[in-house]
C-alpha cells in the first residue's frame, strides 16, 4: 500500500514524526530533521560528495563501526588523509 507525499495524510504523519523525534532527542527548532531515502549506506557514500575538497581529498576520524564503513566508501573516489 503506498500513500503520496503530497496527500494531506503523509503531511500529517510526516509532522507528527517530526515532532516525536525532536521530543525523543531533545532536538532544538534551531536544527532541522531530514527524512531521507537509502538510509545510512546511501547517505555514507553521499556525504564525501558535499563534503570533500576541491582536490578530491576527505579526513575521517576512525571512531569505530560507521566511520570504518564511511572511510572504506570514501576510499573508492577520494583520497583520504592520515586521519583515515
Amino acid at each position: 500500500m503506498e500513500i503520496s507525499h503530497r496527500t494531506d495524510e503523509y503531511t500529517e504523519i510526516a509532522v507528527e514524526a517530526e515532532q516525536d523525534f525532536r521530543d525523543l532527542l531533545s532536538i532544538p527548532s534551531t536544527y532541522a530533521v531530514l527524512f531521507t531515502h537509502g538510509g545510512a549506506t546511501l547517505q555514507n557514500s553521499a556525504i564525501p560528495l558535499n563534503l570533500s575538497s576541491p582536490a578530491g581529498e576527505v579526513s575521517y576520524v576512525n571512531s569505530g563501526h560507521w566511520a570504518r564503513l564511511s572511510i572504506e566508501e570514501a576510499k573508492k573516489k577520494y583520497q583520504c588523509k592520515d586521519s583515515c
